[in-house]
């Protein structure tokens, strides 16, 4: 069995489709099954599930879609920003008419 995938690519908004086994790859009727795919996320805006697919000429099957499961969380850098120590001259200000600066 196998999985028959429509993606949409991001550079110009063309779907693909792409198929994918299913594990087990024999299901009995109301068994559930499991596929992976890996993609990368730069190349693909979209992925949507269009079809399940058996034997060897491929006869679409009936199918219900439940959620998946959870992904990991992405684990995102911590940076640290160090800001400079502010003036220590606290009555001077930064636009004046001796030293005019534009404001946008």
């Amino acid at each position: 069995m196998s999985v028959e995938l429509e993606l949409k690519r991001r550079k110009d908004g063309i779907a693909e489709k792409q198929s994918v086994a299913l594990e087990p790859a024999n299901l009995e009727p109301n068994q559930e099954g499991r596929y992976s795919v890996q993609l990368n996320i730069q190349d693909y805006g979209s992925a949507k599930l269009v079809a399940l697919k058996t034997g060897s000429n491929l006869a679409p099957v009936p199918y219900t879609i439940g959620p998946g499961q959870k992904r990991q969380p992405e684990r995102l850098e911590s940076k640290t920003i160090t800001v400079g120590k502010p003036s220590s001259k606290r009555d001077e200000f930064l636009n004046t008419k001796d030293n005019p600066a534009r404001i946008p």
